[in-house]
């Protein structure tokens, strides 16, 4: 896909691709969640804290571990969910529409 100048923002790249033309592997990574371990947190009191899932587990060797998740938003179950956030200087914006169009658009601050 082309990169989108935008005036003020830096460059938008738009990915999209409709259910049928989607392979299980593109599917599975659109569908992940963020993974917040090593990113900053937004601003205490934000409502981004309702769909931060925090999993905590130890391994056989008795070491324990937190992996931070950050999930979809449900505007409207399945027919439209989104999820977005902030990693370094880039936003990174996840949409699904009736579990049939699957868009992913990375904005990228020029420097």
């Amino acid at each position: 896909m082309a990169t989108i100048p935008i005036v003020g923002l830096g460059n938008a790249i738009p990915f999209y691709k409709f259910l049928p033309n989607l392979c299980a592997d593109e599917i599975e990574e659109i569908d992940s969640c963020f993974n917040l371990n090593d990113e900053c947190f937004p601003e205490i009191g934000s409502r981004i804290y309702d769909k931060i899932y925090v999993i905590k587990a130890i391994t056989n060797e008795g070491m324990d571990f937190s992996l931070w998740l950050l999930d979809w938003i449900d505007v409207q179950d399945k027919a439209y969910r989104y999820t977005c956030y902030l990693f370094g200087n880039t936003i990174i914006v996840k949409i699904v529409i009736f579990e049939f169009l699957y868009a992913v658009i990375t904005f990228e601050e020029n420097l």
